[in-house]
């Protein structure tokens, strides 16, 4: 034993010119000494090695010198250039974000409830606990955010948004809601003189069951407020869309078409004429047309998106399902 002990003490003063850190000032006194260190090599030790509780020891650059190593890796130690470490409480690394002094709510059955929460530089919560514990995580490259007693919620995960339809310009030119389709004329009249880049009306929100209950067929209703310029509006549930006579023919539907595959033509119940609905893919072809690509829909899309999510995580919403997403547009 005092052979190795020797051993050991050697090693001590031949590395500590390179680095020491002490994180108690006692720990020395108070640790015991080590078995026999076995050797490394490229950062991998050749068999298991128990070291004394608390004792932590790498030497700088070596392919071939003692190591005994507690929590972290060989790896991250060498790529810090540690040389040795002696600490008389178990070795942590250092957290880059810290949120701390907060009502934390982990949905941790085990432990609902906590004062702070660290993160490594991966992005994965390495810690949550006391704001006495956090300290052991927190470095000199540490953010800390102190959330002064405020609520802090895990992220949520909303399953069905529309962030690329709602999000870009091209989305909409008109928002609608649920009233009468009849009190859509005007504003579809002041819609349609605004909106000149393209030559499609885009518009999205009115109700399907207010459309179907409307006296006029909806075809007659919007050719007369948008007769001029191809127009398509998709109803609140987006498995409809409403659109004008010229949307119809650019899309080559007429009296005498046959139902696409996985979509309905809406026709009148009377006369059997088409009446401007368009159920799900009979739809989805008309809005194709209406959002064919450009250089500047793409555009529009990305920086779109980009707004979108910074407004989801505004909320609290940190990812997403967007339940309608067609690679044509995108």
């Amino acid at each position: 034993m005092s052979h190795i002990l020797g051993n050991f003490t050697l090693i001590f003063f031949i590395v500590s010119s390179l680095f020491l850190i002490v994180n108690d000032a006692n720990a020395v006194s108070h640790i015991s000494p080590p078995p026999p260190l076995k050797q490394i090599s490229n950062g991998v030790l050749s068999e298991n090695v128990t070291c004394s509780e608390g004792l932590v020891v790498i030497l700088k650059s070596s392919n071939n010198l003692p190591a005994c190593i507690k929590q972290l890796s060989v790896e991250k130690l060498i790529q810090r250039e540690w040389a040795i470490v002696i600490s008389s409480q178990p070795l942590t690394d250092f957290a880059e974000l810290v949120f701390k002094n907060g009502l934390i709510y982990t949905v941790n059955e085990n432990n609902l409830w906590v004062e702070s929460v660290a993160i490594n530089d991966d992005g994965i919560i390495s810690f949550i606990g006391t704001n006495n514990d956090i300290q052991n995580h927190i470095g000199k490259d540490t953010q800390v955010i102190d959330l002064q007693g405020k609520l802090m919620l895990p992220g949520i995960h909303d399953v069905h948004v529309h962030i690329l339809e709602a999000s870009s310009e091209f989305g909409g030119d008109c928002i609608l809601n649920d009233s009468d389709p009849e009190e859509f004329i005007p504003y579809f009249q002041e819609c349609s003189s605004k909106q000149t880049k393209r030559d499609w009306l885009v518009g999205w929100g009115h109700s399907i069951l207010s459309l179907e209950a409307s006296q006029r067929t909806p075809l007659e209703i919007i050719d007369e407020a948008i007769p001029d310029r191809p127009a398509i509006m998709l109803d609140q549930t987006s498995h409809s869309a409403w659109v004008n006579s010229k949307a119809l023919e650019i899309a080559g539907f007429d009296y005498d078409s046959s139902d696409p595959n996985a979509g309905i033509l809406g026709r009148d119940s009377e006369t059997g004429k088409l009446n401007g609905i368009l159920y799900e893919n009979a739809g989805e072809i008309v809005m194709d047309l209406a959002l064919a690509r450009t250089f500047e829909m793409d555009e529009s899309n990305y920086q779109g998106l980009l707004s979108g999510l910074e407004l989801l995580a505004k909320n609290g919403i940190t990812s997403i399902t967007d339940a309608k997403v067609n690679l044509d547009r995108i």
